[in-house]
């Protein structure tokens, strides 16, 4: 007798401790889902922003696009890249910076294989007609995936992020002549200022 009641107690200690490792990985699987979903608010955006000011740097924000970046001259409001984009532009002799969003039917699933498949197949679709890809990147911001890339084009070179958050894509780029300069994936500084000082809420 005293040996069957020994055995239910190994059992039930064995159970004990897989019950403990699903739970362990529910509340992770829980936790990352939160994490990711996390609503960003616009105080929040703005005060954490990697760059919140530059010397002679202007302050663009869009209240409809919920976002705000700094431009390096006086920006203007509207893209003309397609009737579907709005956001901001400056156009410069040898640089134009671009920074938008576009706005889709349906939310694009939350998913890092699916978003990356989907930032891999946009680059891919500007990478044609004597352009090609200098290098891509995952970058995460509000702790979703986005995309960085550099795009080499003839006397001209591209450097882009793209960020989804629900139905929504937003964009920077920025596109800089080169002439016969040697071009490489690395982020000029003042693009990466550019990046950084970009942020959006929910």
């Amino acid at each position: 007798m005293g040996e069957g009641l020994r055995r239910p107690m190994v059992v039930s200690s064995k159970l004990r401790f897989w019950c403990l490792i699903l739970v362990a990985i529910l509340v992770s699987a829980e936790t990352n889902c939160l994490r990711r979903k996390k609503i960003v608010a616009r105080e929040q955006a703005i005060k954490q922003v990697k760059v919140s000011s530059l010397p002679d740097w202007q302050e663009a924000i869009s209240e409809d696009g919920r976002f705000r970046v700094l431009f390096p001259g006086s920006f203007k409001a509207g893209v003309e890249r397609g009737t579907s984009e709005k956001g901001f532009k400056l156009i410069q002799p040898d640089t134009n910076w671009f920074a938008y969003y576009v706005d889709y039917d349906r939310p694009l699933p939350d998913d890092e294989p699916y978003l990356r498949n989907a930032y891999k197949g946009s680059v891919s679709a500007i990478t044609r007609n004597g352009r090609f890809l200098l290098g891509q990147r995952d970058v995460f911001f509000n702790n979703r995936l986005g995309s960085e890339f550099v795009v080499d084009g003839p006397g001209r070179i591209s450097y882009g992020r793209a960020f989804v958050a629900g139905r929504r894509m937003y964009i920077l780029n920025v596109d800089r002549k080169v002439g016969d300069a040697i071009v490489n994936a690395s982020i000029p500084a003042d693009i990466k200022q550019f990046f950084d000082s970009f942020t959006y809420w929910d």
